[in-house]
């Protein structure tokens, strides 16, 4: 929704017959331009978030595969594979996250920690 704003309109909802401001215009002016910068800088926030929540997981996976081909230790492992499914927990990915749980036992167990 596009909204054109010129000097023009800005002096007709502006002014009364008598020249002087109508409080309610300028209330009403207001909750409008408030509503315009929700709803423009609401979907840029949530593109920020989305965009911010897959940077978290790509990363996770990817230190998960650094830290199991660089042969660390086998607690490194399941404690990243930890963090991986917790991330797609935290996102609702319910296929992924357990995808990843079944990750995370076999490396947990390989470690000789015990599941919880």
């Amino acid at each position: 929704m596009a909204v054109a704003i010129t000097m023009s309109n800005l002096k007709n909802l502006f002014n009364t017959p008598e020249g002087s401001v109508s409080i309610a215009k300028v209330a009403t002016f207001s909750i409008l331009l408030s509503v315009a910068i929700l709803l423009f800088l609401g979907n840029k926030l949530s593109w920020f978030a989305d965009n911010k929540t897959d940077q978290t997981i790509v990363k996770a996976v990817q230190k998960y595969e650094s830290v199991k081909q660089s042969n660390n230790s086998k607690i490194s492992i399941c404690v990243q594979a930890d963090v991986v499914a917790s991330a797609y927990l935290k996102v609702n990915d319910l296929a992924k996250q357990a995808e990843w749980e079944a990750i995370k036992e076999k490396d947990c167990e390989a470690a000789g920690v015990p599941s919880y």
